[in-house]
C-alpha cells in the first residue's frame, strides 16, 4: 500500500491532506482513497460517501499519523492520501 503511494507520489499522482484530498474527490478524480485510524469519524464518513459517487476505492491504513508520514518520507503528519486518476 505505501509501495503504491510512493509510486504515485514519483509520477506526480499523490495527493495529501483532506482539503486536497476531498477536492480530488468532487473533481471525480481519485483512483484510490487512503484513510489513516486517526481521522475523524466525521471527515471519515465524509470522505467515504465521496468516495463511492466517485468511484473510487477506499483502503484503510492501519498505521497512526505519524507511522504513515514517516513511511511516506514526508515532514509533516498525513492523516489521509490519495491517487488521482490518469488522465
Amino acid at each position: 500500500m505505501v509501495e503504491k503511494l510512493l509510486k504515485a507520489q514519483k509520477e506526480k499522482r499523490a495527493v495529501f491532506g483532506l482539503k486536497e484530498v476531498t477536492h480530488s474527490l468532487v473533481m471525480r478524480n481519485v483512483d484510490e482513497l487512503f484513510l489513516t485510524q486517526s481521522l475523524a469519524p466525521e471527515a471519515t464518513t465524509k470522505l467515504r460517501r465521496l468516495a463511492s459517487l466517485a468511484g473510487a476505492k477506499v483502503t484503510n491504513v492501519d498505521s497512526r499519523v505519524e507511522e504513515f508520514s514517516s513511511h511516506l518520507k514526508k515532514p509533516f503528519n498525513i492523516s489521509v492520501a490519495a491517487i488521482r486518476k490518469v488522465k
